[in-house]
């Protein structure tokens, strides 16, 4: 790829064309470095270092300690949700997630990380329960309050954990001794059951069962919750919980499909 041009055009702004000149590089690779960056672009190692800090920053790109090299980011990503829903994972999730809100009268979620947060990718609503997640595609939930956010834990790399671990822990809205509870409790959990139970989660009014898919360095939960008088302890782990790990399951081994 050439140098960004500089038309005379007044209403031509050359730091957003180089910014999306950078974005526009992962459709060659989906990891890419600063230097393949500098390649693919033709800027300066100093500006493309610039732009990869913030759009890190900002969530359009993320930083994979594993590689040492930038991924697309969740931000980014939340573009391709709203405008390519039946694409990807969310197109193979989809049916699937249907079918469990249809079998259980749940709210059924699909999320991946966004810095303390959880994006959603897609949102299935319960047919007939009025208790549900007023959320939709593109929205955040905070990591901490939900089954989402434990899950992914579950699933994330040890430095990756650790990261994300410290920064709740420095959050004032975290009560860090009861959500560190949380999370050693779940991983027993999910070695014991393949997946995360939450009760009475965002308000003592949500009970929740999630399981993480990872695919490549990819972490996405599918979660199904709904109303905690209609989700026992005893129904999330003996019904719930193991039909969303099947439909987990289902989910990637499709991805895996050519």
């Amino acid at each position: 790829m050439s140098s960004i041009p500089h038309p005379n055009d007044r209403g031509f702004v050359a730091s957003l064309a180089k910014g999306l000149s950078i974005l526009s590089a992962f459709e060659q690779s989906d990891v890419l470095g600063n230097q393949e960056l500098v390649e693919i672009t033709g800027m300066p190692k100093a500006t493309v270092s610039r732009f990869t800090g913030t759009l890190e920053k900002l969530g359009y790109l993320r930083f994979d300690d594993q590689v040492r090299k930038y991924r697309v980011g969740g931000r980014t990503l939340n573009f391709g949700s709203i405008t390519m829903q039946k694409h990807g994972i969310q197109r193979i999730a989809a049916p699937l997630m249907r079918q469990l809100a249809q079998t259980l009268d749940v709210t059924v979620l699909l999320a991946t990380r966004e810095h303390a947060h959880m994006l959603l990718l897609e949102v299935v609503r319960p047919p007939v329960s009025t208790i549900t997640i007023n959320k939709a595609v593109g929205d955040l939930l905070a990591m901490e309050t939900t089954s989402l956010g434990l899950a992914y834990l579950v699933a994330a790399a040890a430095n990756e954990r650790t990261a994300i671990l410290k920064n709740l822990q420095r959050m004032a809205s975290v009560d860090w001794t009861s959500y560190r509870a949380d999370v050693e409790r779940v991983h027993a959990e999910y070695k014991r059951l393949g997946f995360v139970v939450s009760r009475r989660v965002r308000g003592g009014v949500l009970s929740a069962a999630a399981v993480p898919i990872v695919t490549g360095s990819e972490i996405f939960v599918l979660s199904c919750a709904g109303p905690s008088q209609q989700l026992s302890k005893a129904l999330l782990e003996k019904r719930v919980g193991p039909l969303v790990a099947q439909a987990a399951r289902s989910i990637k081994d499709a991805m895996r499909d050519p």
